[in-house]
């Protein structure tokens, strides 16, 4: 889940004590703290430093032209700024000393996502359906990422023996034990305390739940977590839940009053002038744009989509070996516009009768996903009939990325 709490210029920030930071390469690091990790680029080590003592925002930004050769990196660096704060590596002041002070907005140690999940209703209704299609009297049934429980709690529900809930993150493992206990489904459901692959099993699990899908579908590990279970933990005959995850890109114009939260407009630098008596006209003038936006597939069915959903990967949980995709197919416009951006939505296949989907037309209002756009170098206008190669790409490091280029 990505959400933050937008910061005003004057809003005072400081790093948080006690972050441990590991490099894995000379450009990539790893910033830890408590139960919350953040890989990222050895850049960010700048903005904690200028942090180290309590400043505005606005200091911080002005700091920071010392720290950069050209307006690109500047801009990258303002931008981690925000995503620091979200993860809570930068803090309030006040707590800038605590040991776990200062829960990340958006992070899944606080309460922020999982209030999202549970009141997606649609979401959790159709993994009660599945569930209680799937799980069996007697079996033993793995729910990984447990969160509030709610899952494991279905599953004992639905006749299983044994559910052991499998939670990373301490204080949600407390939670969820606190919710089972609550509904006298403690003798049913026991907490593991920890990531999937440290758990071992005498006996091996009849079922599998596995609702780890990120905004941008893989970005939760599920491909790997999923591999590594089913080869320790799950009977050969054993199901998951979902069994098939699908992912679509869907070509399409992106409004401009969308694109104006994620670009310099003349109405930002007027602002910006204003509020840091700063003149960053300089910043009109064309350079790299975000490699990518996030936005709620629900919020989108009056946009221009200019071509059906494209069918990018049909992954087989079960059958699923690493975690890494590429994928080459083509398209053919079916309405003509601007194409500047493409969404990628998945359709996780739950059990026979029941799929969840993020594709816009087929969205629940309520659902909480927010689906990458990744967005073109060029913004091109297009013709129906107009064909076009599409190269998909995801790794671990980038995240999916998405390459088009005409077929003419």
């Amino acid at each position: 889940m990505s959400t933050h709490v937008p910061l005003s210029s004057n809003h005072k920030l400081q790093t948080v004590s006690g972050i441990k930071i590991s490099y894995v390469s000379s450009s990539k690091v790893v910033l830890e703290k408590g139960e919350r990790d953040f890989p990222t680029d050895a850049s960010v080590l700048a903005v904690l430093f200028i942090f180290q003592n309590p400043k505005s925002l606005a200091e911080g930004i002005e700091a920071l032209n010392g720290w950069t050769k050209n307006k690109i990196e500047w801009i990258q660096l303002t931008q981690k700024i925000q995503e620091l704060y979200d993860r809570g590596f930068l803090v309030d002041p006040e707590y800038a000393g605590a040991l776990l002070t200062q829960v990340a907005p958006g992070s899944f140690e606080g309460p922020e996502v999982h209030l999202r999940m549970l009141n997606d209703k649609m979401r959790c209704q159709v993994f009660q359906k599945a569930i209680q299609e799937t799980v069996q009297s007697g079996d033993l049934v793995l729910d990984i990422g447990t969160g509030t429980g709610i899952l494991a709690a279905m599953a004992a529900q639905a006749g299983a023996n044994r559910v052991i809930a499998i939670e990373r993150v301490s204080a949600m493992a407390k939670k969820a034990e606190m919710v089972f206990g609550k509904n006298k489904l403690d003798s049913t459901i026991e907490v593991f305390e920890g990531n999937a692959s440290q758990l071992e099993l005498k006996e091996k699990a009849d079922v599998i739940l596995a609702e780890i899908i990120g905004n941008d579908p893989l970005e939760e590990n599920i491909l790997t977590t999923v591999m590594d279970a089913v080869n320790r933990l799950l009977k050969p005959e054993g199901k998951i839940i979902p069994h098939t995850l699908k992912l679509f890109a869907l070509p399409l114009t992106i409004p401009s009053e969308v694109l104006e939260r994620h670009f310099f407009t003349e109405n930002h630098i007027q602002n910006w002038k204003n509020w840091y008596q700063l003149d960053f006209s300089s910043l009109s003038e064309p350079l790299d744009h975000p490699s990518h936006i996030l936005h709620n597939p629900a919020s989108t069915q009056n946009w221009n989509f200019l071509s059906e959903p494209i069918l990018l990967a049909e992954l087989l949980l079960k059958k699923t070996k690493g975690s890494d995709l590429e994928v080459k197919t083509q398209f053919e416009v079916k309405k003509t516009g601007l194409l500047n951006g493409l969404m990628i939505c998945f359709e996780a296949v739950l059990s026979p009768s029941v799929t969840l989907s993020t594709l816009p037309e087929k969205v629940s209002p309520g659902n909480h996903w927010i689906s990458k756009i990744c967005l073109p170098n060029t913004s091109l206008k297009v013709n129906q009939g107009d064909t076009f190669d599409l190269t998909y790409r995801y790794d671990a490091d980038q995240g999916s990325r998405i390459e088009v280029h005409s077929t003419k």
